[in-house]
């Protein structure tokens, strides 16, 4: 969350992910959503046209299906500028969104077989957020 000292203010995005899906990565989406003070989500993404989806990034193929378990991928951007046009707390939030219409888990700064071994990895994510004073 932050809060812009003026409306014409630009807030510069980054972000880095660390986990592990349920499906093969290629199938997830990553989606930044802005929220501003009661209203409805945002979505800061391409655009959205026909069947495909609005999103920011796909994550890089470093899982298949063949190995659920034990192969956690990162993502990350940085540099991205938004402007909410506000001085009321904003706040951004990622998003995976799988292709698939059946039911998968992204487990966030983990594998996916969370057992306590050496190669059942556990990482970390954040979100940093700067105030560009226009």
């Amino acid at each position: 969350s932050i809060t812009p000292s003026a409306a014409t203010s630009k807030i510069m995005i980054s972000v880095y992910m660390y986990g592990e899906g349920s499906t093969t990565d290629l199938r997830w989406g990553i989606r930044l959503l802005r929220t501003e003070s009661g209203e409805s989500d945002v979505a800061i993404a391409g655009a959205t046209a026909g069947s495909r989806r609005s999103v920011i990034g796909n994550l890089p193929s470093a899982h298949n299906d063949d190995d659920s378990a034990v192969s956690p991928t990162s993502y990350s951007f940085a540099g991205l500028i938004d402007s909410p046009s506000t001085t009321a707390a904003v706040n951004y939030k990622v998003q995976m969104n799988n292709e698939s219409e059946s039911n998968h888990s992204f487990h966030l700064n983990r594998s996916g077989d969370d057992d306590d071994a050496w190669d059942h990895e556990r990482g970390l994510s954040w979100i940093t957020l700067q105030e560009i004073v226009a």
